[in-house]
């Protein structure tokens, strides 16, 4: 693997685990490019943004000691992409983290996996305003808003 390289894997809901054992890469163009590799290395620096931050970062660890593979992967997310959520701290509000954002889900499923809760639907990736929508919210993220409304 190597800085820039796409791979079709997400994160199981059920689990938490990677949806594949070893990351395969995979054209950036492909529908399921869901992550990027950010840097190839030993997992002890830094994954993205700051801690505390909604920025789609994970280190991912693949193998045991010598052969281990450390991959800083961020989630690609489009327009239509759906993720999955649960409530938030608040009546009324939804919660996210770098995990949760590393989940797909299809947009139209009537149900939810495990303790999950929502299933939110990507309306934009925007540096100003989200557009209105019903049911919408949104987060900073990576100097702009994640746009989202619940489906």
């Amino acid at each position: 693997m190597s800085k820039g390289d796409c791979l079709n894997v997400s994160q199981s809901p059920d689990d938490g685990e990677w949806t594949k054992e070893k990351p395969k890469a995979v054209s950036c163009s492909r529908d399921d490019a869901y992550l990027k590799v950010l840097k190839v290395g030993d997992g002890s620096a830094n994954c993205g943004a700051e801690r505390g931050e909604i920025d789609g970062a994970l280190w991912w660890r693949h193998g045991e000691d010598d052969e281990e593979i450390a991959l800083c992967v961020e989630r690609r997310l489009h327009v239509g992409d759906c993720f999955l959520a649960n409530d938030g701290p608040e009546e009324n509000t939804v919660s996210i983290s770098n995990g949760d954002l590393m989940t797909t889900w299809p947009c139209g499923s009537n149900s939810v996996p495990g303790t999950y809760e929502h299933i939110l639907k990507v309306t934009a990736l925007t540096r100003g305003d989200c557009p209105p929508a019903d049911r919408s919210v949104d987060w900073d993220f990576r100097g702009g808003k994640l746009c989202t409304r619940i489906v």
